[in-house]
């Protein structure tokens, strides 16, 4: 008998999108106005300040007081700001009204981008002109009003699916959540069944989470991860930006292209994203605590335009006088090259130039500290090695990340503790040698075997992700390479810049010292560039090149950044080299709205495929009610939402185990279903076919979803299978043929399987 019905979710279960969207539109509008009245009560008690300063032989007159208020002198900047607010409450306004027209039942494989009204992309073209305005007139306007815009960038950016979806997205999110449930219902972990279990972090963080808000699952804000982590993530990114460089408009702006750029959805519900904040932090401790002497390198000192004519004048006649003998000469030479030298630059070209430099930047030693600076720094470091643990503790691949750049900072003398990787490695190699053993031990020969395999590593992380799929899916691979491209581009031209010129903007003056930039810029390059390693040593289900773009894009974004803040060595380029000019402000405008657009396609082209809805949950939810424990359960494709509770109660498979699913699906291949669904093993059988598997199918595979209603019907005419739950989305059928009972299953029968360990876009 077929059951159609739904049971635990629906649409009309909600409070509509405009009960869930009011409170979140009033909370922007609340901030805004208490930014707006912080901004004038600061202008009106300088207005004071300023009138009590005057000093008049007679007191001011009331009228006097009046005019100098109103004096349009004073008021220009606050209009500025309040114009500068407008434009981001009008884009909110624009952008959240607008959401009522999406409707994702009518995505293409193109993604959120097929379904989005124009209003949306109206309001976002309008706050990026307006950011862009408001960092060209940094100088006379206060910094709050650039976190405003990019608090808005990340609502209008990474709220939208938790606000036009019905269901929290990924179908890797359920499972995640039900790792979660089983450490909340039996109080501990079971290694043996599954991987993530050898690195429990995450889920005992979650697990508190639900306890302390009282909800029932986790499900319940799993939605807002992505929202919740890169408001995380902004405030240990300042900190990095701001340890590189005093330009305020460089960092602004490298945020600002870290928000547009970061497609790869690493930061939904799972460890991954919370452990990239923790990456973040540890490495914000280091480049602001534990960063080399400032002293070690001479400050950019500001020069006039005869001194820097005369420089390679005394250049020469420090080198000259190496050439004269006698000891006094050679201690001249020696006072001269530690005294004036780091402001002239060595006069040096070529292989041995480069060779200098290359010195100067790896040569940095550390800053003397007073008593309270190494109290200071010693708390810092335990916190830091706190953090370190949470992330061995909670994830396996990040605190791998974290020790290559640790090492290569080591290695180039860049962090006081010397000691600090061998520390870490230590801690690293305590935990997946003896928590993480049951993982290691069936897993550790495969993973060295494919250690430096270039061949698998490039085939997994980059040839199999642009051949498979249909046309439309083609061309988001396309647009993501595009993206990675563009940013990496601008990033390489942004540090050539900084490296090969000394002149650069500093608060509006020219700045000059040999070695500075780079000196500055050590850090950075070695944190972009350390990590590839990862990407050589091991493909990690074709997840690598994505983990290791993730990890290196705070610094390439602020390359990025520094692109547009770096002046160019050619004369011809004398229009394009002003910092704060016009046609500067126009660059960066029309960048960010080109890595904007290309943002759009390679983080919601597979949206279609990726979010669920509420009739895939009722299906899986009738299917948990009807079906006996230890049961097995057939999925058509992977993209079935379920395992969000019951983890170890039931046996997952899909219908065609290994290689050739696809050819299986489209021969209708039903006898080897009979097969295992006649198991002994198992009291009953079900197979449960779903919108999202298809979707994952054709998107991936070009499988056609007609393929699977074939199946199906061809299921139903062996006379061994019935349909028992149907709706719009989801189809669920129940073996039938008699066959003795199965044997209780016992946690022995839960081996480690290699295609159950990282399936694809789980972290």
């Amino acid at each position: 008998m077929t059951t159609r019905q739904n049971l635990f979710f629906s649409a009309s279960a909600t409070n509509g999108w405009a009960n869930r969207l009011m409170p979140y539109l009033v909370g922007s509008v609340m901030l805004t106005l208490m930014i707006g009245v912080f901004i004038a009560r600061a202008k009106l008690s300088a207005s004071r300040r300023a009138i009590l300063r005057i000093h008049l032989p007679t007191p001011p007159t009331f009228g006097q007081i009046g005019r100098y208020i109103i004096s349009p002198d004073r008021w220009v900047e606050p209009v500025r700001m309040v114009l500068a607010v407008l434009i981001v409450i009008c884009s909110l306004v624009l952008w959240a009204f607008s959401l009522e027209w999406v409707d994702v039942r009518s995505m293409n494989n193109l993604g959120l981008v097929s379904v989005l009204p124009v209003p949306v992309y109206i309001a976002l073209v309008g706050l990026s002109l307006g950011f862009c305005l408001t960092l060209w007139g940094l100088d006379r306007t206060r910094a709050p009003v650039l976190l405003i815009y990019l608090l808005a960038l990340i609502i209008m950016l990474y709220a939208t699916p938790a606000l036009v979806e019905q269901a929290p997205r990924f179908p890797a999110t359920y499972w995640l959540a039900g790792h979660t449930e089983y450490l909340l219902t039996t109080g501990s972990v079971n290694p043996y069944f599954d991987a993530y279990f050898n690195w429990p972090g995450f889920f005992v963080l979650t697990g508190l989470l639900t306890k302390i808000t009282g909800l029932s699952s986790v499900l319940a804000f799993a939605p807002w991860a992505s929202f919740v982590y890169n408001l995380l993530y902004l405030g240990p990114m300042y900190m990095i930006f701001s340890a590189a460089t005093t330009d305020r408009r460089t960092i602004w702006l490298g945020l600002w292209f870290f928000y547009i750029t970061d497609w790869v959805w690493q930061d939904y519900f799972d460890p991954q994203g919370l452990n990239f904040f923790f990456y973040l932090v540890i490495f914000a401790i280091l480049l602001k605590a534990f960063k080399a002497s400032q002293s070690a390198f001479v400050e950019p000192v500001v020069v006039n335009e005869r001194v820097t004519q005369t420089l390679p004048t005394l250049r020469r006649g420090v080198h000259t006088l190496r050439l004269l003998p006698g000891m006094w000469t050679r201690a001249l030479v020696s006072d001269l090259r530690r005294g004036i030298m780091p402001y002239l630059g060595e006069h040096r070209s070529g292989f041995m130039g480069w060779l200098s430099r290359l010195r100067a930047w790896m040569a940095l030693s550390d800053a003397p500290m007073t008593r309270e600076q190494r109290r200071r720094q010693v708390a810092l470091l335990f916190a830091l090695l706190a953090i370190f643990a949470l992330s061995v503790f909670s994830h396996p691949i990040t605190p791998f990340f974290v020790l290559l750049g640790v090492t290569a900072r080591t290695l180039f003398g860049r962090i006081t503790p010397r000691w600090l990787q061998i520390l870490l490695a230590v801690m690293i190699i305590s935990w997946d040698f003896t928590a993480a053993t049951p993982y290691l031990g069936g897993h550790l020969r495969d993973d060295l075997a494919t250690f430096g395999n270039i061949k698998v590593v490039a085939s997994a992380n980059v040839t199999d992700r642009l051949s498979a799929g249909d046309p439309e899916h083609h061309f988001i691979s396309q647009m993501r390479v595009i993206a990675t491209a563009g940013i990496w581009g601008l990033a390489a031209l942004g540090a050539m810049l900084r490296w090969n010129r000394n002149a650069i903007w500093y608060n509006g003056d020219t700045a000059w010292g040999k070695g500075s930039l780079f000196a500055h810029d050590a850090p950075f390059v070695l944190l972009a560039v350390a990590p590839v390693i990862m990407v050589i040593a091991q493909p990690y289900g074709g997840e690598m090149a994505m983990r290791y773009y993730l990890f290196s894009l705070p610094m390439v974004a602020f390359f990025a950044a520094a692109a547009f803040r770096s002046r160019f060595e050619f004369k011809s380029f004398r229009w394009l080299v002003s910092a704060k000019g016009p046609a500067t402000v126009v660059g960066i405008a029309v960048t960010c709205l080109l890595l904007l657009a290309s943002f759009m396609f390679a983080r919601y082209g597979n949206e279609n495929a990726d979010y669920v809805t509420y009739n895939e949950l009722n299906a899986v939810s009738y299917l948990y009610n009807v079906a006996p424990p230890h049961s097995l359960l057939l999925q058509g494709w992977t993209g079935t939402p379920w395992r969000y509770q019951d983890l170890t109660k039931y046996t997952y498979s899909p219908l065609y185990p290994g290689s050739g699913q696809a050819a299986a699906i489209e021969a209708g291949d039903v006898q080897s279903i009979i097969d295992a669904a006649g198991s002994r093993d198992y009291p009953a059988a079900y197979v449960i076919i779903s919108r999202s598997q298809k979707a994952q199918a054709k998107m991936f595979y070009g499988v056609s979803p007609a393929a699977f209603d074939e199946l199906a019907t061809n299921l139903l005419n062996s006379g061994k299978f019935t349909v028992i739950y149907e709706n719009s989305d989801a189809e669920i059928l129940m073996y039938v043929h008699p066959h003795p009972h199965g044997r209780a299953r016992t946690p022995q029968d839960y081996p480690l399987q290699a295609g159950l360990m990282m399936p694809r876009g789980v972290s």
